[in-house]
């Protein structure tokens, strides 16, 4: 039996891909931009003391109280792969077409090689996460984003007609 458990936590402990992937949208989420802001933002005395205090004000003060609630929601939060086609599934969840298919020609060799991320994996749903795993998390995502960044401005491989994501030379 406890084994069982032990191997229940350690499941639990370890990050997946879908969860990182999960994270991710959740910066992008627009319900959640309020509590984004708040976390990175700059802070009055009053707002500093409404952190304890209780109701509206105190969700502004604890934002990652609140992204960690809707992080852990997996009925009204789900984020899809974007790179895949999704169709209906069970309980209005959509669920990705079995053999993927890209959700667009420019996305398919990206999708070759990020169909299996779900970051609405239901498997996982039992796995709560709280505030300190959404901040040490989205500090190491935003660690990996920003070298990775970096050391590609840094390359001089990259093209001056830069749309949102890349240029159209570096998409081919």
């Amino acid at each position: 039996m406890e084994n069982n458990a032990e191997r229940e936590v350690a499941a639990s402990s370890q990050n997946t891909k879908d969860d990182i992937a999960r994270l991710l949208h959740l910066f992008k989420e627009p319900m959640a931009q309020i509590h984004w802001t708040n976390l990175f933002g700059f802070w009055n005395r009053a707002q500093l003391d409404a952190r304890k205090s209780a109701g509206h004000v105190s969700d502004a003060a604890n934002p990652l109280s609140c992204l960690a609630e809707i992080y852990n929601d997996y009925d009204s939060f789900t984020p899809q792969n974007l790179m895949v086609q999704y169709v209906a599934g069970g309980h209005d969840c959509p669920v990705k077409k079995t053999l993927f298919v890209p959700s667009s020609t420019e996305w398919k060799t990206l999708a070759n090689e990020t169909h299996d991320i779900e970051p609405t994996n239901l498997l996982r749903r039992s796995v709560l996460r709280d505030e300190a795993w959404i901040q040490a998390t989205w500090n190491d995502c935003h660690k990996w984003l920003h070298q990775t960044f970096i050391q590609y401005n840094r390359s001089g491989q990259h093209d001056a007609d830069m749309g949102e994501w890349c240029s159209p030379k570096e998409l081919e």
